[in-house]
């Protein structure tokens, strides 16, 4: 079962890796070499126009040498990177025109999308092939490519992104008022929360914040084409913050850290300190450093999702086994004494075990559901505003269930009898000239030693009187079997008179 659980969890994690989105406002520097052609895509995602929509193109180039250029749009299935400029397909093509000047060519292209046969999604691919202009006295010719692909009204999101900011700020009141429920919830049972509560107060939080980036985000595509950098750094920052906390609150809870156990071990401290850092870094370094941090934060997390799936394990089956004990020990030695009932009597343990049964749960779902989301946002990419819904919503029940799971109740409940202190007491041993003991004398001077006496003496006097009804029953077995011999010897006799007669 565990090893079924890893494999979803690591399908989830492999299939959930998210395209950036991003408006189509591309600057691109292109070199061209003499006898080279060469096919270039603008954009790394889809985009859809509505009616009204302009493709606006300019390329300008350091040489008057530089050849004849198009652009070409290509839908999902048509793209090919391999593709040579005879091989490749697409759906539209449309030659730049261009003008001369003394030092440069420069080439211009505005279009109108949207109406019938150019409403659907496309890549813009610059095609320029046969080389540069003959004969040239350049080898090469270096072009800059400025590229707007612009909706009705200025809006710079392909038609199915326009409804995000929308929806994310819908989302960001929906968390505020979250929020505001959990800190409702904290000050009136305040004084029942510990370390984990607080640790779990963050979540909430972050997502608030990093909805408000999104939104944010998403508006200033809309509006001007690009992201503004300070918003970007924020954004990345509590993205992956929220992530790392995420994990990292599971893990604790896994380790059934204030549940079962006061504190980490040691080995597992160092173990959530290192992986929720390191899974922190790897996250930044996927947008700023190289892409190829997120085959680390795969691994990163891989590693942490066995962990969760393996220490939440081990304790339900621990919580398990102290209930199946408690249930023992309450019927052999409690059940005539006490006044209330096992399942009473066994409530902290179940209580307990059912909170980290539930967050196991919770996990598994959760990365079972989101690998069918990022599967089946293969099949909606030209309706990528409903993958963002779905992964919102998934967040928002797997992060809702958490916070219900461990919001601040009267916690008694939760909590076992608490244990004594072992006591030092005094004691006299009675011993022979041969010191050899006879006997422990033991002062009787506080109640729970009278109880102890008083339960060994109870317990004395029931084997006692098992032993004497014992003793009884041996004495009655061997009487009946001595009656039942001499009726057997009468008869035997009688039956002899009778031969003899």
């Amino acid at each position: 079962m565990t090893r079924f659980l890893v494999v979803v969890v690591a399908c989830a994690i492999f299939l959930s890796i998210q395209h950036v989105v991003d408006a189509i406002h591309v600057r691109k520097t292109i070199v061209l070499e003499e006898g080279n052609s060469i096919i270039l895509r603008l954009n790394d995602d889809l985009f859809g126009f509505k009616k009204g929509g302009v493709l606006d193109v300019d390329v300008d180039c350091d040489s008057n040498f530089a050849p004849a250029m198009s652009i070409i749009t290509q839908r999902k299935n048509e793209w090919d990177a391999k593709a040579t400029c005879g091989e490749v397909l697409f759906t539209h093509r449309f030659n730049l025109t261009h003008s001369l000047l003394p030092d440069r060519k420069k080439y211009h292209l505005m279009e109108s999308f949207g109406g019938d046969g150019r409403d659907g999604f496309y890549y813009f691919t610059l095609r320029a092939c046969g080389g540069l202009s003959s004969p040239s006295p350049v080898t090469s010719v270096t072009c800059q490519v400025d590229l707007n692909a612009i909706n009705p009204g200025g809006e710079h999101l392909s038609r199915d992104l326009i409804p995000l900011p929308s929806m994310f700020l819908a989302f960001f009141f929906i968390w505020m008022v979250g929020c505001v429920l959990w800190l409702t919830n904290w000050l009136i049972f305040y004084k029942y929360a510990n370390l984990l509560h607080s640790f779990i107060s963050v979540l909430p939080i972050l997502k608030m914040v990093s909805l408000y980036f999104q939104y944010q985000r998403f508006a200033d595509i809309s509006k001007n084409g690009e992201e503004q950098d300070h918003f970007f750094i924020l954004r990345v920052l509590t993205q992956s913050a929220e992530i790392v906390a995420f994990f990292w609150l599971l893990l604790l809870i896994s380790q059934a850290w204030r549940i079962v156990e006061p504190a980490l071990s040691r080995s597992s401290h160092i173990f959530v300190l290192v992986i929720s850092s390191l899974l922190f870094i790897s996250k930044i370094c996927e947008t700023w450093a190289n892409n190829y941090f997120t085959g680390v934060s795969v691994l990163l997390i891989l590693a942490i999702a066995v962990v969760i799936i393996r220490s939440s394990g081990y304790y339900i089956l621990f919580l398990r086994q102290k209930e199946h004990r408690i249930a023992s020990i309450f019927h052999e030695e409690l059940e005539q004494t006490q006044t209330i009932s096992l399942k009473e009597f066994s409530s902290p343990w179940a209580n307990k075990h059912k909170l980290i049964s539930n967050m196991r749960l919770m996990f598994v779902l959760y990365a079972f559901f989101w690998c069918i989301i990022q599967l089946s946002s293969e099949f909606l990419s030209e309706h990528r505003w409903t993958v963002f819904l779905m992964d919102e919503i998934l967040e928002l029940l797997a992060y809702g269930s958490l916070l219900l799971t461990f919001r601040l109740r009267d916690m008694s409940r939760y909590e076992t009898t608490p244990q004594r202190e072992p006591e030092s007491i005094n004691v006299t041993l009675l011993e022979t000239s041969k010191k050899i003991p006879l006997a422990v004398l033991v002062p009787l001077a506080n109640d729970k030693l009278l109880q102890f006496m008083d339960y060994i003496e109870k317990e004395r006097m029931r084997r006692k009187e098992k032993e004497e009804r014992n003793r009884q029953e041996q004495q009655q077995q061997l009487a009946e079997e001595e009656r039942s011999r001499q009726l057997q010897q009468q008869e035997e006799q009688q039956q002899q008179q009778q031969q003899q007669q």
